[in-house]
């Protein structure tokens, strides 16, 4: 799969759009997940465009839009679309295996600290339980170096 610059969308529940009731609906089912691989609804890449003030980058040849949700916590969630090369499996993947694939950084950690930071700039404020738990992994880390 390609690492591509995704584009990003910061979605609530409040939102009634069907790709939000859908993500909603999968993390109820899932509530052991934190992030979800699915494809691009019709509208949904073109809705986040827009709403973010930016055009639609221009399809591959060969590839189709997949949508990678993140839920932050019930109710607060960003998407991130990719483009992934036709004939690739999208279903089944783990979130480690995702945040891999997706995400530069190639751990879940240091992917949900990214939208994280997306997020608290999309808001304009950092989350303090974001920022309690990046303190806390620095804080471990920290102390195994000392040991």
């Amino acid at each position: 799969m390609h690492n591509m610059k995704p584009a990003v969308a910061v979605v609530s529940d409040a939102v009634t759009d069907p790709w939000a009731e859908d993500d909603s609906d999968w993390f109820a089912a899932n509530p052991g997940r934190s992030l979800r691989l699915r494809k691009k609804m019709p509208g949904e890449l073109q809705v986040a465009a827009m709403d973010r003030g930016a055009e639609v980058p221009a399809q591959l040849p060969g590839h189709l839009w997949a949508t990678v949700s993140y839920q932050i916590r019930p109710g607060e969630r960003a998407r991130s679309f990719h483009q992934v090369p036709i004939g690739n499996s999208i279903d089944g993947l783990s979130d480690l295996e995702l945040a891999a694939h997706f995400f530069s950084e190639g751990d879940l950690e240091t992917a949900e600290q990214g939208f994280d930071d997306m997020v608290a700039l999309s808001i304009g404020r950092v989350r303090a339980d974001a920022l309690f738990r990046r303190t806390q992994s620095r804080l471990a880390a920290f102390e195994e170096d000392v040991q």
